[in-house]
Parts: structure tokens; C-alpha cells; sequence
């Protein structure tokens, strides 16, 4: 990662002819939420429904009262009650610290165990194959998951658009699990950067620090991944965000993916190029191109 939420890919594997391409992705960790109270917890902390996951990755927000989102996670369950929350590693102290404030006397543990556990991901046809070595077989459904001894998949969105190395429709996987055992998935190994333009061609945003209290869900499109559940009980910001999801379109902000070739700022900064303005998500610059999501000004998505 270059600065934070950006990164400069040198190279661009191809993912085509049933060869994937796994990358580590180590600016994501894990902590780990356990303890016989856990997901009635989460749920009234988060913007999604989790006391029904079952065996399924939910895509989660964590709002202020404001409705802004100070964080954006990956919940993947490993059991009736525990889970592996994903966020950026370098939110995770100050995540844990701010979340056990609000564990009471609940029977809730949360730990950081990023130095045990690896994220990576596996992008392109063939995954089925490059798992069996592992002895893993690839979920078929999206956000559903399957699990051998120490290793996760989650089948998350696939590209919506073409990017380099990524044509659109290209199926991605993330993967959870010790370090010995992600080496002995069998594909082209590629940097974590590759991934990072994966996300950005599926549109799935990550917030980090930078751009933490910037976005409300439905400016980054949180809510049409699934990651909030209108309806649900009383949590954070919940009152900003029905209020907006109740009149959308005067919300009117939206994110995009965007390609450019000139300079892009920092994520969580303003940005105007290619007839188009608003502020930096995320993005990757590859040899010709940088490829950003931008969640577009209230100006900007009422006339295009």
C-alpha cells in the first residue's frame, strides 16, 4: 500500500484461461469476536442483521451517530458463536479499544489475532482446482463459505467491470487462514495490490482511516451489497441512514468506478476529473491507468 487506501500495482497478472491469480492481502486483519452474547451484540452495534448468519460472509458497517461509517468489515462465522471480523489492520487497535466500551457485563471477548491469521485472495476461473490441493472445495453461492483445517473461502462479488487483468465477471474469493496453509493453494502468486484492483472492479469499498466519519452507506452503495438491514433493531446512526434510504432521491450521492490518467489524491479526499467530482474511496494506479471508486458529489450524480 502506498498511502493508506492506495496502492500501485507494476504489473498486471492475467486471470484468463481457468488460472487464478491468489494475492496476500496484508493490509487486512482479523479479530476475533466470541462469547455466548456475541451476535446479539454486533447486531446493535452494526448496520447489518447478523443474528441470522449462519454460514454466510456478511459485508457489515460500523456508523457514528451521524450515520457516517468509521468503519466497513468483512463478518466470516466460524461457529455458533464466533466470528472473524476483517477491517483494515491499521484500524484494529482503535476498533477493539472504542468496541469493548460498549461490552458491559455482556459475555463478549474480542482479540486481534492478524499475527496468526492471513487474508488473501483468489481471483479468477479455476478456483475449484487450485483449492483441492488445500483441501478446500470453493463455495458456490455468493457470500456463501466453506471451511477445511485452518483455511476460509468466501465467495465474494465478482468484477462489474473491466479493469486490467479483471475482465468483467470474473469470480473472486477471499480467503482466511494460517499462513503454511494459504501456501498450498495452487495458482500465480500476485502482489496485494491485484486484489485491491479486484475490489475496485467489483465496486466494493473498504474505509480506512483517512476517509473514517466521511461516507454515509448509501453514498459508497453499502446498502445495494447487502451491507445494511433496513428494519432491523436500534444500532449506530441507524435514524440518518433510514431517514436517507426514505429519500434517496434527494440523497442523490452514489459511487462509482472511475478510470483515469491523471494524479488522484489520498482516499477520503476531493477529486474532479474525467467530467466528474467527488470524494476518493479507494483506488489503484497500474501502468496506464489508475482506477478509483468515488462516491460522486450531490452535483455530479443528479446530472449524469
Amino acid at each position: 500500500m502506498d498511502g493508506i487506501g492506495t496502492w500501485t500495482l507494476d504489473r498486471v497478472p492475467e486471470t484468463g484461461l481457468g488460472k487464478p491469480v491468489l494475492a496476500p492481502v496484508d493490509d487486512l486483519g482479523v479479530v476475533r469476536a466470541a462469547g455466548k452474547d456475541v451476535l446479539t451484540f454486533l447486531d446493535r452495534m452494526f448496520t447489518v442483521r447478523l443474528t441470522d448468519i449462519g454460514a454466510s460472509l456478511r459485508l457489515a458497517g460500523w456508523a457514528d451517530p451521524k450515520g457516517r461509517l468509521i468503519a466497513t468489515l468483512r463478518i466470516v462465522p466460524r461457529s455458533g458463536d464466533e466470528l472473524l471480523l476483517v477491517l483494515p489492520k491499521e484500524m484494529i487497535p482503535q476498533f477493539v479499544k472504542r468496541l469493548r466500551m460498549y461490552v458491559f457485563r455482556l459475555k463478549v471477548s474480542l482479540e486481534d489475532i492478524s499475527d496468526t491469521v492471513a487474508v488473501a485472495g483468489l481471483i479468477g476461473d479455476g478456483a475449484e482446482a487450485a483449492l483441492a490441493n488445500a483441501g478446500l472445495r470453493a463455495p458456490a453461492v455468493l457470500f456463501g463459505t466453506e471451511s477445511a483445517a485452518g483455511l476460509v473461502a468466501a465467495r465474494v462479488p465478482a468484477s462489474a467491470n473491466d479493469v486490467p487483468g479483471i475482465p468483467k465477471g470474473t469470480p473472486r474469493l477471499l480467503l482466511l487462514g494460517f499462513p503454511d496453509r494459504l501456501t498450498q493453494i495452487t495458482a500465480e502468486r500476485a502482489p496485494g495490490a491485484f486484489w485491491w484492483l479486484s475490489e475496485v472492479a467489483a465496486g466494493v469499498p473498504t474505509v480506512f482511516t483517512p476517509s473514517a466519519g466521511k461516507f454515509i452507506p448509501q453514498g459508497i452503495n453499502w446498502d445495494k451489497l447487502g451491507g445494511v438491514t433496513f428494519g432491523k433493531g436500534c444500532y449506530p446512526g441507524q435514524e440518518v441512514i433510514t431517514r436517507v434510504h426514505r429519500a434517496e432521491d434527494r440523497f442523490a450521492k452514489r459511487m462509482e468506478v472511475v478510470s483515469t490518467e491523471g494524479e488522484v489524491p489520498e482516499a477520503g479526499a476531493e477529486w474532479s476529473g474525467e467530467g466528474l467530482a467527488g470524494t476518493v474511496v479507494q483506488f489503484v494506479r497500474t501502468p496506464e491507468r489508475t482506477y478509483l471508486l468515488l462516491e460522486l458529489s450531490k452535483e455530479t450524480a443528479r446530472n449524469i
